[in-house]
This record gives C-alpha cells, structure tokens and sequence, in this order.
C-alpha cells in the first residue's frame, strides 16, 4: 500500500495522521502545534496521534471525532498555555471517542485537559485507555451526558501544582447516564473532591480505585442513583469518603439513593465517617467491607435505606461503628421484595383531619430524622381523591418532598417546614385520613 504526503498516512480511508500536518521544523520541539490537530480535525473524523510529544492549547474538538494515540505511555500531550485547555468544548460535543494517550498539564498552570465553556455538554463520548497527570487544574470539565469513562488512570503521575480534580460535571440540565469503569482516581485536593457532580440522575462506578486523595472521594450536589461496585477507597486523607447535598441549581433536589454494592472502604486516613448527607440524601451498603476504622468514626448518615451483608471488621473504633450502625436500624423490621425496611414510627388509618377544598391543612408533624412514607385520601370519595408521598428530614429543620402521587389533581400532599399538609380539591368540606411510615 502507498503512502501519501509525508509518508505517515495510508490510503483507502485510513486515519489521518497528525504529522502530516505538521510544519517539519516543530516536530519534536515543544512549539505548539495546535494548529495541525485542527487542520487533522477538519480533513477527518478519525485521526491518529503517533508516539511522540505534543504541546497544544485550546484546540477545540468536533463532534463525530475518533482521536487515537499510540498508547498511553507512548503518546504524550501537554498543555502548552497557562489557563487553556488542551481540548476545548466551545458549543457541545457528541460522538467523540478519545484513547490511548497521556496527558499532563506540564508547566502551564490553572490548565484542563478536556473543558466546556460554561454549561456546554459533552454526550455520548467516550473516553478510554489514558493516562492523565495530577497537574491539570481539572482534567474532564463539562456537563457529561450519556459519557463513558474506561481504564483511566488521574492524578497517578505528578503532583497538583496547586488544585487537582478528576471529574467536574457541573450542569444546569442534568449530567445523566454517565458510567466509570476501572479507574483510578489519585492526588486530588479540591474542596469539592475528587469528583464532582452536580444536578443530574444516574451515575454508576465499577471497578474504580479511590487512593491516596487529599479530598473527599466523591461530592455530590443534588445527584441522584449514583451506584458503586466492586470500588476500593485506600488512604484518602479527608472528612469524608462520600459527601451528599441538595444541588440549589437549577432547582433544590436531594442527592439519593447512593448505593455501594461490593465495595472495600479503608477508613485509615478519614476523621469523621463514611457519608455525609444533608437534606433529602440517603444511602445503602450491600456486601461491604470497612477496614482500619478509626475511633470515633461512625457511617454518618441518618437516611441508612439498606445495610445489608456489610460490616467493620478492623480497627480501634470497628466495634462501636458496628454500633452506630445497628442504631440506625430498628429490631422492628418489615421485609419487602426481601430487603429489611427499617420500622419506625407508624399510624393507621383512621387518623384524619377537617378540610375545606383548596384549602392546605395539616396532617401531621415530623419531629424525628429519616425518611417517610405518607398516604392520604379523602373519605368516601374515591381512589381519585387518594395521594402519596416519600419525604426526608434530616433532623435540623431540612425537610425535602422527594416523590408525590395522586389519583388525579383532587388531592395532594405538600410541606411546610416541618408540617406535613394535604390539600383536596372538588368538594366542599370533608376528612382527610393519613397514614405514615417511618422507613429509615
């Protein structure tokens, strides 16, 4: 087979190689050679990096892009521009796949290695086979929609010169759909984690090493099903292994469930428990494993949905922690599908309120921390005048409506503060009956 222009092309729809759009003299040198990666963008959506050392900055990538290296230790591109990028997301991206190369910062500084400009998206792309250095800034920031993350190792090789974080998906629509498979996550300190996700629905981890972090692991602001398996936390020096909150935008919802299925959870290096969560957050552990665990370190969390085939089983403070667990839980349980709801507070049916149509009035109040389940209806009239809601406190005045139901707009269920009110619709006075159960 011949060979085109400079010789490193092949013919019948080969990838396009970036040599040949490289002026000879920068070959090898450390100019920026940005401008050879746009003009291998622009002839073709596959394109091939050989082995070598590239310096680029702010090279913005096409959708529909196949970008493949000559493996992770034998192609190198380094950011070349304080503050740039070496990969810029300008309008969206979708379709891209990108492989088998490393990347590293340099000597440049407060620079990424993939960046979206505001809340530009980045879907459907994957990302596999890399090995990005702990010196970028943030090395994947972008709203990741339908992403996947395959056998990449962050932060492994060089320390962050100031701040380093693996992942930051920060949205405004939704980060949705994403999965990270055999990772690594090493050297982040950001006060936001090693990752950070922010509004959105649907995360999972497999296979993934946290180790060796000066942050919390994961951070999570109004994400919800975010699912670990078979995922190793070793000697991260934080607070926290996991952190929960309410995302404030582009709306207020809780982070929940978060489940850690199979995992091994090394407490050495953390001061205060596992999970942190506040407001409508809860969490499940099956099949897992705490070791080293320090005294005075608890699971931290009040929203304990499942604990299931999971235990402590080394370190000073292993016994009490096992302690703090079965506290969570209640000897009362019921068994639903085979899973071990916790019992707590329970009223029948028969309790009931006067009401006036259109008018909110209250059913009842939530004086202790967990999650609930709530039904109503309205007496005599009907499956179209029955609701239902799940509701989260946290036990410091942060009540959260997490799901609602109801036959149809004649009846519903909604908060305030810490009052529990139902509201009908359609008739003039009636009772409305509630019953409650206190799950978690």
């Amino acid at each position: 087979m011949s060979l085109t222009k400079a010789s490193y092309s092949m013919i019948n729809g080969s990838p396009v190689n970036v040599l040949d759009y490289i002026i000879p003299s920068d070959i090898g040198t450390i100019n920026d050679v940005s401008y050879a990666f746009t003009a291998a963008f622009a002839a073709s959506s596959s394109v091939f990096i050989p082995a070598g050392t590239f310096y680029l900055s702010n090279v913005t990538v096409p959708s529909n892009l196949n970008l493949v290296g000559a493996g992770r230790f034998a192609t190198t591109l380094i950011a070349k521009v304080n503050n740039q990028p070496i990969f810029n997301v300008t309008n969206g991206v979708q379709g891209v796949s990108v492989r088998s190369f490393s990347a590293s910062a340099g000597s440049a500084t407060g620079t990424y290695f993939w960046s979206s400009t505001g809340y530009n998206y980045t879907s459907f792309c994957s990302f596999e086979d890399l090995e990005t250095h702990g010196n970028f800034l943030i090395t994947f920031n972008a709203n990741f929609i339908s992403c996947i993350f395959t056998n990449i190792r962050d932060g492994y090789i060089d320390s962050p010169a100031t701040t380093h974080q693996a992942i930051n998906s920060n949205s405004n629509t939704g980060t949705n759909l994403c999965q990270v498979r055999s990772c690594q996550f090493t050297g982040s300190n950001a006060t936001t984690g090693a990752v950070y996700l922010n509004y959105g629905y649907n995360w999972e981890f497999d296979g993934c090493n946290w180790e060796a972090n000066q942050a919390r692991c994961v951070y999570a602001s109004g994400v919800q099903l975010i699912n670990f398996r078979n995922c190793w936390f070793e000697a991260n020096v934080a607070d926290y292994v996991f952190y929960a909150v309410n995302s404030t935008t582009p709306s207020a919802q809780g982070s929940y469930p978060i489940a850690f299925d199979g995992c091994w959870i090394n407490l050495i290096s953390n001061t205060t428990a596992v999970v942190y969560q506040s407001g409508a957050s809860s969490f499940g552990f099956t099949n897992t494993q705490f070791v080293n665990v320090g005294s005075g370190i608890t699971i931290g969390t009040s929203f304990l949905n499942a604990y299931q085939s999971s235990n402590a089983i080394t370190g000073a403070g292993a016994s009490a922690f096992n302690t703090n667990v079965a506290s969570l839980q209640n000897s009362s349980e019921l068994n639903l599908g085979g899973s071990p709801i916790v019992a707590g507070a329970f009223k029948t049916t028969g309790n009931y309120v006067a009401a006036t149509s259109g008018v909110a009035v209250t059913l009842f109040t939530i004086t202790t921390a967990g999650l609930y389940i709530v039904f109503t209806e309205v007496i005599g009239q009907g499956p179209t005048y029955t609701s239902y809601a799940m509701i989260a406190f946290d036990g410091t005045g942060n009540v959260a409506l997490l799901q609602t139901a109801s036959g149809s707009s004649n009846c519903s269920i909604t908060i305030s503060g810490t009052a529990v009110k139902g509201t009908m619709s359609g008739i003039g006075s009636q009772n409305i009956s509630y019953t409650y159960l206190k799950i978690a």
